[in-house]
């Protein structure tokens, strides 16, 4: 049987063109979601803080205060018609809490207020992150996670001595997935695979 002949530098590129058009279009439809995060410093009268600022974070975290949260930014379509309890789970599961000791000679500053002046030396900070498809959305939701956790530590520093969290800065969000260049680099991947197939195939049934 005979087959007709083919180019294949012209199968190469056919198929690598068509895998980077899928890719392509597969970028453009899907959702897009940023990440926004925001850091907490810590200071303390020692440098080794005396409670877990993770364990701060988790009481701050509580379900109620999260659906207080859940109902007043209203993150989620209506549509989805969540329960409150499945509202708080994924609203958990999109955000992140990560601290980070501080390292190296422990910078101090001088706190003079009412009473008798004190020193707080650098703990470390405390990271909150939260996902999101609407960047606004996401910067709202870490800022009020940051109050919850501001908030808890203050009462609880009430009774275990002078411990100060900060925000240190506004929120930085970017945007979270594969990059444009990545995803058309694997469908071009993709392409060029299929080629290969199908050249092995092309030549076995031209034997």
């Amino acid at each position: 049987m005979r087959v007709k002949q083919f180019d294949p530098t012209v199968l190469a590129l056919t198929c690598g063109l068509i895998g980077m058009a899928i890719a392509a279009g597969w970028y453009a439809g899907a959702q897009r979601l940023y990440a926004s995060t925001l850091t907490i410093a810590i200071q303390g009268e020692q440098q080794q803080p005396s409670r877990d600022p993770l364990g701060v974070a988790t009481r701050a975290f509580s379900d109620q205060r999260l659906l207080a949260l859940v109902q007043r930014l209203q993150p989620y379509d209506a549509h989805h018609h969540f329960s409150d309890v499945d509202a708080v789970q994924r609203f958990r599961h999109e955000m992140a809490v990560r601290f980070t000791p501080a390292t190296g000679p422990a910078r101090t500053e001088r706190y003079v207020g009412a009473g008798e002046p004190f020193v707080l030396q650098e703990q470390g900070n405390l990271q909150l992150s939260f996902v999101h498809a609407d960047p606004r959305t996401a910067n709202a939701a870490v800022g009020m996670l940051a109050t919850l956790v501001i908030d808890e530590n203050f009462r609880e520093a009430m009774a275990a001595g002078r411990t100060r969290f900060w925000v240190a800065g506004p929120p930085k969000h970017d945007r979270t997935g594969l990059s444009f260049l990545l995803v058309v680099g694997l469908g071009l991947g993709g392409g060029w695979c299929a080629a290969i197939v199908v050249a092995v195939m092309r030549r076995r049934v031209a034997h």
